[in-house]
């Protein structure tokens, strides 16, 4: 099908479905980075950047009302016809990607020329291969040749295709007051156990690396999250008899820790906890808002968030 033939289909097919949405662009995308990774975007030898196809990220990348619409049209020809050519797509448009790491001690914004969805198939990896010069993914492509692994077994990931450089600042540091404390969670490796001083303090105890440890005893760090996971429902949170999260009046109720002790190696560092609650980031700001206050028929399951404690002095 040619450029002019698809216009054509697409036209007589919103001609036909008016009330069909169309998905929301995001004009600024926030992604945490390794600066080692920026720094070869901003150098021109990485040309993209993948995301796991998670429910956090299609939450962020996909316009629920596309998806709702299209849900409601399950037998629709037209409809499947639609979503084959790309007439509908409930994938949003990214127009520029902004990368930091969890402090903001560097940035960088650039511009998103292509983004979407690849399985790590043959084909996919050889359009990243022709369009972009990304070979990234062909050692992960001969691994699964290799180990005949099936197609609709192999994983799928966003891919953010990067254009121009609009800004980049490596060298400045953060005004004390524009920190950003949020830092992600997938570093962290949560010890699973509860120390009860002589004081009778409830501490919850966190494995960390050095350089987030080193953070936080320098009050770079103001905020510590971790991304919710299952397996550490019981460590976060009071659950009902079902397993489930207890909720009062829509606020999760969390275990009543009173500090956090980071560990690294032999070294060691306990604060008092200021505040705890439970967060997502928002797909177009970038900021992270109060689960409590999203609408419920908004909010997702809550391993889709973070947990976050404000972190007070030493102790």
């Amino acid at each position: 099908m040619n450029e002019k033939e698809w216009c054509e289909g697409y036209n007589a097919f919103r001609e036909k479905y008016p009330d069909c949405p169309i998905a929301e662009d995001i004009e600024t995308l926030s992604l945490i980075m390794k600066r080692e990774y920026a720094e070869a975007i901003n150098q021109g030898t990485k040309t993209v950047e993948f995301r796991s196809f998670s429910p956090f990220y299609i939450n962020k990348l996909y316009d629920k009302k596309v998806d709702e619409w299209i849900a409601a049209h399950p037998n629709n020809e037209d409809v499947k016809t639609a979503i084959k050519e790309m007439y509908v797509c409930a994938l949003k448009h990214v127009h520029n990607l902004h990368f930091y790491n969890y402090n903001k001690s560097w940035t960088m914004d650039v511009e998103c020329i292509e983004n979407g969805v690849i399985m790590l198939c043959k084909e996919d990896v050889k359009m990243l291969q022709d369009e972009f010069n990304c070979h990234e993914l062909d050692d992960d492509l001969k691994r699964l040749e290799a180990l005949g692994v099936p197609e609709d077994e192999r994983p799928l990931l966003f891919y953010f295709a990067c254009g121009k450089v609009l800004d980049a600042n490596f060298d400045g540091k953060p005004k004390k007051e524009e920190v950003v404390g949020f830092c992600g969670g997938e570093i962290y490796k949560v010890m699973d156990r509860i120390i009860e001083n002589d004081d009778d303090t409830k501490i919850l105890t966190f494995k960390v690396n050095k350089e987030m440890f080193d953070g936080i005893v320098n009050d770079q760090i103001g905020v510590f999250t971790k991304e919710i996971t299952k397996r550490y429902l019981n460590t976060f949170f009071v659950l009902n008899e079902d397993g489930t999260v207890k909720e009062i009046n829509g606020i999760p109720q969390l275990r009543p820790y009173d500090a956090l002790q980071f560990t690294n190696k032999d070294d060691s560092y306990t604060c008092r906890i200021n505040d705890a609650e439970v967060v997502y980031q928002d797909y177009e700001s970038g900021e992270y808002k109060l689960y409590s206050k999203q609408d419920e028929d908004e909010r997702g399951d809550i391993t889709d968030y973070l947990i976050a404690y404000t972190l007070g002095d030493k102790i």
